[in-house]
C-alpha cells in the first residue's frame, strides 16, 4: 500500500513531468549557425556611440553634460517643449545663426499675444488684419512694414486766356485733390505746371494794330498722404482734344479708367494728372484776319488717370 508520502512523490514527478515537456517544445532553435542572429546588445550607459534601427521612446530627452537643455515633444502649450545651446539648422547641416532655415516656413494666424518684453521682439501673423504684427521693446503691435508709406490724390487742371494788348492773361488753376483715405496722414497741397503754349493772331502789316495773344496751360495738384500700408498705383493714358471760334478752347477731359486694384486690396480712388498739350491757330473766322477778328483755336492735352491702391 502507498502511504503519503509515496502519493506526495508521484504527483510531484507527474507535474515536473509535465513543465519539462512544455519548456521542451516550446523552445526554437537557432535560425543561423552561431555566432550569427546574435540578439542585439541593449542601450546601456557607456560612452560607446550606440544606434538603434527601431523606434526609441522617452518622455523627455535630456542633454547628458547639461541637463538644462533638453526635448520634450509632448509639453503643454505653456511648458517649453525643447532647450538648445547652440545654433540649430533646419533643412540645412550648416547652420549660420541661432536658427537657420533653408526653405518657407508658415505662421499660422492667432489671437494677439501679449508684447514682447524689454530688450526683445514678438512676431506674428493676424490673419483678421491680413498682415505680420511686431512689438518692439516692450510696445504695442504694428504692422511690420511700419511705413509711413506715401501715396498722392491729384488732379489736373487746364487753363487758357486770350487779349489783344501783347501779353497773355494770368492763368490760376481751380482743382483740389480727393482727400487721403480715413485715418491716413494729410501732408498737404502741391502743385506742378506741365506744359503749354501760346500763340498770337494779327496781321503786321495793320500798323499800330495789336496782334492777339492765346495761351493753353496744363498742370496738376497732388495731395500727398501716408498710411501704414503698403500702397501701388495702376494707371491709363488719355488723350484728349477742343477747338472753337471764340478764342478760347472749351475744357478737355479724359475718358480712360485705370485697371482695378488687386482683389482685397482698397481702392482709394481715381486722380487725373496732365502731363502736357499745346494750342495752335487754325485760321481767321471768316477769311484773312484783320485787326483784332477772332481765331479757330485748337487745343490738345496729353496726361493720366491713377488710381491708388491699398494692401490690406
Amino acid at each position: 500500500m502507498f502511504n503519503a508520502k509515496s502519493i506526495s512523490l508521484i504527483v510531484s514527478v507527474v507535474i515536473m513531468s509535465f513543465f519539462v515537456g512544455y519548456y521542451v517544445l516550446s523552445w526554437t532553435e537557432p535560425s543561423s549557425v552561431p555566432p550569427a542572429g546574435n540578439v542585439s546588445a541593449p542601450i546601456n550607459v557607456s560612452a560607446t556611440a550606440q544606434g538603434k534601427a527601431g523606434a526609441l521612446g522617452v518622455s523627455i530627452l535630456y542633454d547628458n553634460d547639461d541637463s538644462n537643455y533638453y526635448l520634450n515633444p509632448a509639453a503643454a502649450n505653456t511648458a517649453f517643449a525643447a532647450v538648445f545651446k547652440g545654433m540649430v539648422g533646419i533643412g540645412t547641416t550648416t547652420p549660420g545663426g541661432k536658427l537657420d532655415v533653408n526653405g518657407d516656413f508658415i505662421l499660422r494666424g492667432m489671437a494677439v499675444p501679449g508684447v514682447s518684453s524689454a530688450g526683445q521682439g514678438k512676431i506674428y501673423f493676424d490673419s483678421t488684419a491680413n498682415n505680420f504684427m511686431v512689438s518692439k521693446n516692450a510696445g504695442g503691435f504694428n504692422t511690420l512694414l511700419t511705413g509711413p508709406f506715401f501715396y498722392k490724390q491729384y488732379c489736373c487742371w487746364r487753363c487758357h486766356g486770350s487779349n489783344n494788348t501783347g501779353t497773355p492773361d494770368s492763368c490760376s488753376s481751380t482743382c483740389i485733390p480727393i482727400a487721403c483715405a480715413a485715418g491716413d496722414t494729410d501732408y498737404g497741397i502741391s502743385g506742378v505746371m506741365s506744359g503749354g503754349g501760346v500763340t498770337s493772331t494779327g496781321n503786321p502789316s495793320q500798323g499800330s494794330v495789336k496782334y492777339g495773344v492765346y495761351f493753353n496751360g496744363y498742370g496738376y495738384y497732388y495731395r500727398l498722404c501716408a498710411t501704414t500700408r503698403v500702397t501701388y498705383e495702376t494707371s491709363c493714358c488719355w488723350r484728349c482734344h477742343a477747338s472753337d471760334t471764340t478764342g478760347k478752347p472749351t475744357s478737355c477731359t479724359h475718358t480712360c479708367v485705370p485697371p482695378s486694384c488687386n482683389g482685397g486690396d482698397t481702392d482709394l480712388g481715381i486722380s487725373n494728372v496732365a502731363l502736357g498739350g499745346s494750342i495752335s491757330i487754325m485760321g481767321p473766322v471768316g477769311g484773312i484776319n484783320t485787326g483784332n477778328q477772332q481765331m479757330n483755336m485748337y487745343a490738345i492735352g496729353y496726361g493720366q488717370s491713377i488710381r491708388s491702391c491699398r494692401t490690406q
